[in-house]
């Protein structure tokens, strides 16, 4: 771990050289399109993901499903971390040549209501406008969450609300046409994809942000990963050169090729590949969808993006089902995913502070707590309670696994929260001094004299 200062915060980020041995890219990743753009590029996650984003957004709403209550369509919103000087352009490069020319192509919007004539035809005479299919290409993503943090900004929430809508859009802004009026649009088509640093997402990007959906509309994935080469192995070409003709191949056999009309997304899938997703899928996401913590929400679309992308590399072939391979590939991609995430913010989610609670009040509070609520509190929900206070999780984490060692606490075997060790103690605790972590003695301490 390492720590910088932004925006007058310290906050601690990984060392980006763990990343290549944590992440590295399986051979399942490299199949249909994904394969031929490696060939042209190289084999590294941003590039697989890049490439992901070209083909959902080709995708739109050509390709149709109906998946747990809500229309899965094409569109994706995708984000790539990855550290400075890691060549963010080149999946940038990749992402925007692969769409064809006629895609309305845009670096950054500045407010909710600029979003409107980005993705609607605005010159149309008719009463609902027309839409213009728009891919968002940002190599510095964190510019819309600048713009999302503005004074009555609505950028966050329009946003969120695009993510594979399936009804009108409207923006009413006056009663005058010349000041805005009130406009609407069909259901707009928008995809994203972004690059960052992680100091910059891990520093801008909050927790309310975070629980109010914005950041698990993205799937996230590191950058390339492997060491600086002052002279590539593989010699490469210009992406924007060099991928132009596979862009004509795959507008020629995909452009308006439709797949679904809205049916059960079960009925997409094999035999083999459905069994293969319940038996990864459903262990993993019962744990997770049943959690309402800060680490959950920022992965609870993960199972959507499971079968999307399964579904964006069978539609890539036009096939007519979603088979084995397929389901490995979106299994390998959602796998790294959910690790990387838990990676990026292994230490410090909350933004460390100048003044920080000491261990003894700390200790304090957290055994009044679970005396209150006996088997309510786990990790997460402490944390929760206590982010005003902006407590570095990793010295609530200390906290806790001192008062676990010595016994003082322990967890339910049938909820999994905590609770006092001994009815009797439950009872004595909120009368009891407490012990602090820097008050107990330590045993490998020299005798004092």
């Amino acid at each position: 771990m390492r720590q910088f200062v932004r925006g007058g915060q310290t906050v601690q980020v990984p060392d980006w050289r763990e990343a290549a041995g944590l992440f590295p890219c399986p051979d399942i990743l490299w199949q249909g399109v994904w394969s031929e753009v490696a060939d042209k590029t190289r084999r590294s996650w941003d590039v697989w993901a890049a490439t992901y984003c070209a083909l959902s957004a080709l995708a739109e709403r050509n390709l149709h499903w109906y998946y747990v209550g809500a229309p899965l369509f094409g569109m994706a919103y995708v984000l790539c971390v990855g550290p400075t000087g890691g060549n963010k352009q080149l999946p940038v490069d990749i992402c925007e040549t692969l769409v064809p020319e006629n895609y309305n192509k845009r670096d950054g919007v500045q407010s909710g209501a600029g979003l409107f004539p980005m993705l609607v035809d605005t010159s149309s005479r008719a009463e609902v406008k027309p839409v213009r299919p728009t891919l968002m290409i940002m190599d510095e993503w964190t510019k819309l969450i600048t713009n999302m943090t503005m004074q009555s900004s609505t950028l966050l929430d329009e946003i969120n609300s695009l993510f594979h809508r399936n009804r009108r859009w409207n923006v009413s802004r006056s009663d005058r046409e010349g000041g805005g009026g009130d406009r609407v649009s069909q259901a707009p088509i928008l995809s994203i994809f972004g690059t960052t640093t992680p100091e910059a997402l891990l520093s801008d990007v909050s927790e309310l942000m975070v629980n109010r959906g914005m950041l698990n509309r993205y799937l996230v994935l590191p950058a390339a990963t492997r060491e600086f080469e002052y002279r590539p192995k593989k010699r490469m070409s210009d992406p924007t050169i060099t991928l132009a003709p596979l862009r004509q191949e795959l507008m020629a056999r995909l452009t308006g090729y439709k797949w679904g009309g809205g049916e059960s997304y079960e009925d997409a899938f094999s035999e083999e590949a459905m069994a293969l997703n319940e038996a990864w899928g459903a262990p993993l996401f019962r744990d997770l969808m049943g959690q309402n913590t800060i680490e959950a929400n920022r992965k609870k679309r993960l199972h959507m993006y499971a079968h999307h992308i399964a579904l964006v590399s069978a539609w890539s072939k036009r096939a007519s089902r979603v088979e084995v391979e397929d389901m490995e590939m979106a299994i390998a991609v959602i796998a790294c995913a959910n690790r990387f995430m838990d990676w990026l913010y292994t230490n410090d989610a909350l933004p460390l502070t100048t003044v920080e609670v000491g261990d003894a009040r700390l200790e304090q509070i957290v055994r009044e707590r679970i005396a209150d609520r006996p088997s309510y509190y786990d990790r997460g929900r402490l944390r929760e309670s206590l982010r005003r206070q902006n407590i570095p999780l990793s010295k609530l984490r200390k906290v806790i696994d001192v008062l676990l060692s010595h016994g003082d606490i322990m967890v339910d075997p049938k909820t999994m929260k905590y609770v006092f060790k001994g009815k009797e103690e439950a009872g004595n605790t909120t009368q009891a001094p407490s012990t602090s972590t820097s008050e107990r003695r330590n045993p490998f301490a020299r005798p004092e004299a």
